[in-house]
């Protein structure tokens, strides 16, 4: 992720009020400060999008950041790290995150009426109570007199925000009740459990190894030439945020020492032989999106950039010069084809498995064995307990078969019948066959035997699922109606 402005940011009035009443704590106050009021003020300076015309900002502080910082460290608790190719990703499911959180304040917004006297009995409660519940008034007295009305405003419009949203969040997601009859559904689909071959042949690798023709490259180009826009960049990449705020500083003054200075200093030691000099690059090339959309805002050559933070380093950067490209010989060969692949990465799976299902259909209704199916390229699974809503897993190797929580397997697994197989199962990078081995299938006299632990456990279930339906439902309706520009693909 990176950070466009290393110089620390002035602290807010409403940050400053804070620190004068000695707050220690985190509160409810703060996260509603830091929720709200970053999501469009005039010190941003990267557009990561708008929704219904409200932007979403990039900044240390705000939610976008944070949205994307809890998406890394949960892939880093996983053991995962962020590649230039998942940075991208990321960026895109943080600013999702962050327009469904704006959409659930809009419609908090419009559904909940929080009254003046609640917000100041918030305000009493959450900062001028000690330990033992009783109050400061004094504290409370000194903060209205001290505190100016726009600040007070402020901090009343934060609260009103946040309490809004955890009524509706509460509303829409925490009043779900369970009935008998959805328990004992939930209960028969978990103990309806069938034993299954699978023949898979995962599309994906195909089109990955596609190497597209020169003619294919340059009819892309041609229709896309505006996306190749690219930019001659010098750079010199440092360890330190002070050093890269003392350098900027120094170079703002002077810019003709850039070149020196990346030869002293750089950490990038290819480009430092270089003076820095990257060469032209496109926003794809780029280290991230968020320093390509400072990039490509910049509006004249020799522009130096602020430090941006990115994997551990930090950027200070000299846009030299902004171009169209002339040809296709002014990109490389790897960046294109990667572009094209990525573009087309939807047409070239729905025809590889278009091309592919009646082989497929022939080669497994053959005398092949597994070991010639697997020759051919296809995958041989066996799962002897999958049941509805489950991720199949392989018996032998423990491998999570990809889309086989989709629906569509799940249906053509329980609408065959036991020692038949299904037809052609058309999943999302993959085309499959079922055969069902056999069944073991719960009856409602089985309910009955439960434990109440037992109970507990499928009603939680029925809880959770029904809360993610309904999560799911509001998201993608509350998206349908909304106007969302997602600016840091362009």
């Amino acid at each position: 992720m990176s950070n466009t402005t290393i110089p620390i940011k002035k602290k807010s009035t409403l940050v400053k009020t804070l620190q004068w009443l000695a707050v220690a704590t985190v509160s409810l106050l703060l996260v509603a400060y830091f929720i709200f009021s970053d999501m469009s003020g005039p010190d941003q300076s990267i557009l990561v999008g708008k929704v219904n015309s409200r932007p979403v900002y990039y900044s240390q502080e705000s939610q976008y950041a944070r949205n994307y910082e809890q998406i890394v460290q949960n892939m880093a608790s996983m053991g995962g790290g962020v590649s230039d190719m998942l940075s991208g990703f990321f960026e895109y499911q943080a600013f999702i995150m962050t327009v469904n959180q704006l959409l659930l304040y809009d419609g908090a917004k419009k559904n909940i009426v929080v009254s003046d006297q609640y917000i100041i009995d918030n305000i009493k409660g959450s900062f001028f109570l000690n330990d033992d519940g009783s109050f400061r008034e004094a504290d409370y007295n000194a903060f209205v007199k001290n505190t100016s009305d726009a600040d007070k405003k402020a901090i009343e419009n934060d609260i009103r925000e946040n309490i809004s949203v955890q009524t509706l969040t509460h509303e829409l997601f925490q009043t779900i009740k369970t009935s008998d009859l959805s328990v004992t559904s939930e209960y028969l689909k978990r103990n309806n459990k069938r034993s299954i071959e699978i023949i898979y042949y995962d599309a994906l690798p195909t089109v990955r190894d596609y190497v597209p023709t020169d003619d294919e490259l340059n009819v892309y180009f041609t229709e896309n030439v505006t996306n190749f826009v690219q930019a001659d960049l010098s750079w010199i990449v440092l360890k330190s945020a002070s050093d890269s705020s003392v350098l900027y500083n120094s170079l703002k003054k002077n810019i003709d020492e850039f070149a020196q200075k990346a030869k002293e200093k750089s950490e990038d030691k290819g480009s430092a032989l270089n003076g820095g000099n990257v060469g032209y690059l496109t926003s794809k090339e780029m280290p991230s999106a968020i320093i390509s959309e400072a990039v490509f805002a910049v509006k004249k050559d020799k522009t130096l950039l602020e430090p941006m933070y990115y994997d551990g380093n930090y950027y200070i950067i000299l846009v030299n010069n902004v171009r169209l490209p002339s040809s296709i010989s002014d990109l490389s060969k790897e960046m294109i084809s990667s572009e094209y692949l990525s573009k087309n990465h939807d047409r070239l799976i729905a025809k590889t498995k278009v091309d592919l299902k009646s082989k497929m259909m022939a080669d497994y209704s053959s005398t092949k064995d597994r070991t010639q199916l697997e020759a051919e390229g296809y995958k041989y699974y066996t799962d002897n307990n999958f049941y509805y809503g489950a991720t199949a897993k392989d018996e032998v190797t423990s491998v999570t078969i990809p889309y086989s929580y989709e629906k569509s397997f799940a249906d053509a697994v329980f609408k065959t019948g036991i020692g038949s197989s299904s037809s052609i199962i058309d999943l999302p990078e993959a085309i499959a066959i079922v055969k069902v081995i056999s069944e073991d299938k719960k009856s409602m006299e089985d309910i009955a035997l439960l434990n109440p632990q037992e109970s507990i456990s499928v009603m939680r279930d029925v809880y959770s699922s029904k809360t993610t339906r309904i999560a799911r439902y509001w998201s993608d309706t509350a998206f349908l109606d909304a106007r969302i520009e997602y600016k840091l693909s362009e």
